[in-house]
């Protein structure tokens, strides 16, 4: 139900089919509006599913929004269908999904490298996610403008920092009130805006002093 359709949104749409273009990449795509601060891409039967966030999408400029989705098409280029396959079995070992009581047996039998397998896959899949947002962001840069690629990722992390801080204010919080607020995302999208302008600069001491996480950006 979070799709939208491409008559509703017209140039949303004709943005991320330039971007598909661009990256070389074939399929249809639906827009899917959800309630937060990101972006993601999920190739679903040939189809390009995109999750844009309704406070991203009123907070960044067009260059950030096409610079965004530059870096999710380069994720499903990277992340093809043997990552996927990979993903599927780790998750299957590590949630113990036996189908039947002989695989029941073999589970047991077979823990000690099973935890083995685990483990190198963990560190595995570490390492190979932040060498994809790597990619992801070098296709920014090579086909995007580099300052709103950067501007992009820096307010996407500034929400993190807003979040987190949101509830030590001595404020009325955007969740008080017991009806609805009609404007709530405009209410909520202005009061980040304001909240950049007052913290970027200790934020950015932030963002500078962070260890590498599993988001490479």
């Amino acid at each position: 139900e979070t799709y939208v359709e491409k008559t509703d949104y017209p140039y949303l749409y004709k943005m991320a089919e330039k971007t598909r273009d661009v990256m070389g990449c074939k399929g249809k795509i639906k827009i899917a509006i959800i309630a937060d601060n990101n972006a993601g891409i999920a190739q679903i039967d040939g189809m390009y599913s995109i999750q844009l966030g309704t406070i991203f999408l009123n907070t960044a400029s067009e260059e950030e929004v096409f610079c965004v989705l530059l870096h999710e098409f380069a994720h499903i280029i990277w992340e093809n269908k043997y990552c996927v396959k990979e993903t599927k079995y780790f998750n299957r070992l590590s949630f113990n999904a036996e189908s039947s009581s002989r695989e029941t047996i073999l589970t047991s039998l077979f823990s000690f490298p099973t935890t083995i397998y685990l483990l190198n896959y963990e560190l595995f899949r570490y390492s190979a996610a932040l060498i994809v947002e790597e990619y992801a962001d070098k296709a920014m840069s090579k086909y995007g403008n580099e300052k709103s690629a950067a501007s992009a990722l820096i307010k996407l992390r500034y929400y993190e920092y807003y979040t987190w801080e949101d509830g030590t204010k001595d404020e009325e919080p955007s969740f008080a009130s017991e009806s609805p607020i009609q404007n709530f995302v405009t209410v909520v999208c202005n009061r980040f805006k304001t909240s950049i302008k007052e913290n970027s600069e200790k934020w950015n001491e932030l963002i500078d002093k962070e260890i590498l996480s599993r988001s490479a950006s």
